[in-house]
């Protein structure tokens, strides 16, 4: 989200790890007007040479992503189930012994 945003273009000075650090960031940025006009400027510049503000490479990257899942589904892997083929799985075959004796057994074991 946001972090990613603000490590992608450098803008690490508002990225906080902490909430005391977050308290602190507020408000050495909410009385400072000029450190505050600071962190804007460096936004504004950097926005616009950002790697995800490149319009044509994020659609490029976007195609390839497309065209590789488009063929993952076309070729699926050899050991994919065939279509309308089924896992086959068996339960445990049932005790012989009732209940009953199956808590005897257990208290008695105890």
């Amino acid at each position: 989200g946001a972090a990613t945003f603000l490590h992608s273009t450098g803008l690490t000075a508002t990225l906080v790890r902490s909430l005391q650090d977050y308290n602190t960031t507020v408000l050495r940025l909410g009385t400072n007007a000029a450190a505050l006009e600071k962190v804007r400027k460096e936004m504004r510049d950097k926005r616009s040479v950002a790697s995800f503000s490149d319009t044509p490479k994020w659609v490029a990257a976007l195609d390839t992503s497309l065209r590789l899942a488009w063929d993952a589904a076309a070729s699926p892997p050899p050991l994919a189930l065939k279509p309308g083929a089924h896992w086959r799985f068996s339960l445990p075959k049932p005790s012989p012994l009732s209940a009953e004796e199956l808590r005897e057994r257990a208290v008695g074991a105890g």
